[in-house]
Parts: structure tokens; C-alpha cells; sequence
């Protein structure tokens, strides 16, 4: 960035208003006749418009509050640049936060802090620049001017040992007992709501008899500052990744539980085929064949005994009478004793002396085949 792309607005010569209400860069510099005090190490400084560059920084939401309000006015807990400058001066830290005075916050008490105002004043000139891209202009700066009291991304070998310095004089603890004295009230109380001075800091006293300083009332009646223009931008950046994210999640979901229905659709698929395959194996019902019914085998049995009777009969002389009669007593069918006794059996025995006087021998075959197949 040019020198000609900024401008120029002295405190004690400009008014507030005239810085814009925009976010930017801007630079600070000592006038002609003003310097630094000495900590024992001399800083090396960078001309801009002819005067030395002590510090640049950046305001993301408004030049006007962050460099007019904050740094010429406001108090070294919420400004880098009063801080690192009263600790040149040697001022002492106080807690910055009354009700947490052990958070770590410091500034410097109320009459270091209008000393510091009042000397920022006459002896600084600040530059600014409108700009949206003021992150990326910042370190480009940083590394043309190099800033004495820029410690942030500031790693050039000039102005290391002051640096160094300056690091330790702002890692000093807070003076608590001193930050105690001046809570202590220094003047007589007066009328409700009236104000009074002790040790130039004015107080106000409320009704309930509490005495509040000035410089809280300030911060409580402060106006709010001014919207960032780039939230709406991060916001959306922001929602766009939720979204993002989501829609991932989603998907994920949506590849698990396909996942798991098709393995649960393989699974019941597998376990019929495995049920088919075991029924073929043994089989949960089984119709058994004609040979294997219990009352054909039953039939098969009294059929095999009748066999061996007759196989082993051998009919006496008076044969007819005696087959009859012993196939009687032994068989169990009476449709076949019923043939018998109707001389069936002739048609297909024949009888004939045999050398013990036997009359003939039984063909088992055709009289099953016979009496069995149903001819009446």
C-alpha cells in the first residue's frame, strides 16, 4: 500500500467524527518533536510521510471506535498500543475487572490512564485506510515498516532486542495493593447523586450511598459498536459447512442402513435355501410310499407266513379236507377261506399220489395271484 492511500487524522487538531466508520488499516507515528522513552535499548523506525512509524494495526469492524475511542481514549486493558506504551512510561498494571482481579486482565489505574490519553494525543498522528481485505494489508505493513511496538508477526531481526524489552516490561503482574488504595473513598460524602474529585478521578454516588467512578459509568452508557459487515459472511460461511456436514452425516446414515437391509434381506434368503436343502436332506413331513406303509408291510408279513405254511404243508390222504380245515385255523383273510370252501382251489391244484401217499404240492403264486386279485 501507498503512502497516498491513507489519511491523516490528528487528535489534537481533527475531530472524531471525521475518521470513518469503516473497518481498514491504519498507522501511527510520532510527530517531528516526539519520542519514545528510553527502556535502555534504541529502537530502529521506518519514515512514513516523513515521521517515524511506531505501530500499524487493523480495525475489523470500525476505525472510528477501534482507533479514536479505544487507543486515544479508552484504557490499556481493551488497547495493545496504551499498554505496551505505559509500560514505557513505566506505569504499573492494575486489574482491569474489579469483581475478577485475578483473571489475568490488567490496565493501568485511572491517572496513569489520563496521563497517557493526554501525551497519545499531542504526540501521535494516526493514518488510516478503508479497506475489506485489512488482515492481509496488516502483515504487509508489518514486514515495510517494521513497528517498534508491533510484537504479533512481527520476526524481523530489526528491533528484536527492543522487542524482547518491551515483552518483558508487558509481562509484569498487576499492583493489587495499589489498585486497593485508590477503591478506598478520599472525600466526604455529599448529597445523593452529587459527584465529587479525589486525586483527580470523579466519582458519582447513588442513592444507596455507593460511590461508582466515572470511567464505569463511561463503559456502562458506551454505545455498542457497530455490526461487523463481514458476520453476515461468516455466518453464512459457517451455516454452508453445517449444511455440508450434514448432508455427509445423512448420506453416511442412508449407505449404513442400505448396508444393513440387504444383509438382512441375504440373510433370510440364506436361511430358506438352508431349510430347503435340510427338507431334501430328512424332510419335515414325509409321505411314505406304497412299500413302506405300516399295513402293506403288515399285509407283506401275514402273506410271508401264509407262505411258509403252505410251503411246508404237505397234504395227508384225505388232503381237500384237511388243506380246507388248516387253512382255516391259520389264515386271517375269511375271503379266502369263503374261495376255499367254494372248491376254487381246484382250478389250480392238482392232487396226486405222491411216495408217501401225498396228494400235491401248493403253487403259492397262483393262489395269491387268484384269491388276491379280486376275482369273485
Amino acid at each position: 500500500m501507498k503512502a497516498s492511500d491513507f489519511t491523516a487524522y490528528i487528535p489534537s487538531v481533527n475531530s472524531a467524527s471525521s475518521v470513518p466508520d469503516a473497518c481498514g488499516n491504519y498507522i501511527i507515528v510520532l510527530k517531528d518533536s516526539a519520542k519514545l522513552p528510553d527502556i535502555g535499548v534504541k529502537p530502529v523506525f521506518k519514515k512514513f510521510n516523513g515521521n517515524d512509524v511506531i505501530y500499524t494495526g487493523i480495525a475489523g469492524t470500525s476505525l472510528r471506535s477501534r482507533d479514536v475511542r479505544t487507543h486515544f481514549c479508552g484504557n490499556a486493558g481493551r488497547s495493545t498500543l496504551r499498554k505496551s506504551l505505559g509500560c514505557l512510561f513505566g506505569y504499573e498494571f492494575v486489574p482491569r475487572d474489579a469483581k475478577d482481579p485475578n483473571n489475568g486482565k490488567v490496565k493501568f489505574c485511572d491517572e496513569d490512564e489520563e496521563k497517557l490519553s493526554a501525551w497519545m494525543k499531542k504526540n501521535l498522528i494516526l493514518y488510516y485506510n478503508v479497506n475489506k481485505e485489512f488482515e492481509k494489508h496488516e502483515l504487509e505493513l508489518i514486514e515495510q515498516y517494521n513497528p517498534p511496538l508491533n510484537l504479533k508477526d512481527n520476526n524481523s531481526d530489526i528491533n528484536a532486542k527492543y522487542r524482547e524489552q518491551l515483552s518483558k516490561l508487558r509481562a509484569r503482574k498487576p499492583n493489587l495493593k495499589k489498585q486497593l488504595a485508590k477503591a478506598k473513598p478520599n472525600a466526604k460524602k455529599t448529597t445523593s447523586n452529587s459527584s465529587y474529585k479525589a486525586k483527580n478521578v470523579t466519582y458519582f454516588t447513588n442513592p444507596d450511598g455507593k460511590r461508582i467512578p466515572k470511567s464505569v459509568i463511561d463503559i456502562l452508557t458506551r454505545k455498542p459498536e457497530p455490526i461487523d459487515p463481514f458476520l453476515k459472511e461468516r455466518l453464512e460461511k459457517e451455516r454452508t459447512e453445517g449444511l455440508r456436514e450434514e448432508k455427509i452425516d445423512e448420506i453416511g446414515w442412508k449407505v449404513l442402513g442400505f448396508i444393513l437391509l440387504f444383509g438382512f434381506i441375504s440373510w433370510i434368503i440364506f436361511g430358506i435355501s438352508t431349510c430347503s436343502s435340510s427338507n431334501e436332506g430328512t424332510g419335515h413331513r414325509h409321505y411314505p410310499s406304497v412299500e413302506e406303509r405300516e399295513d402293506y408291510q403288515e399285509y407283506l408279513r401275514q402273506v410271508e407266513e401264509r407262505k411258509k405254511t403252505l410251503d411246508s404243508y404237505t397234504p395227508p390222504a384225505d388232503g381237500a379236507e384237511r388243506f380246507r380245515r388248516t387253512l382255516r385255523e391259520g389264515s386271517k383273510e375269511n375271503r379266502l377261506i369263503e374261495k376255499f370252501d367254494r372248491g376254487d382251489y381246484k382250478d389250480y391244484y392238482e392232487y396226486h399220489d405222491g411216495p408217501e401217499g401225498n396228494i400235491g404240492d401248493v403253487d403259492y403264486h397262483e393262489i395269491e395271484d387268484y384269491f388276491g386279485g379280486g376275482r369273485d
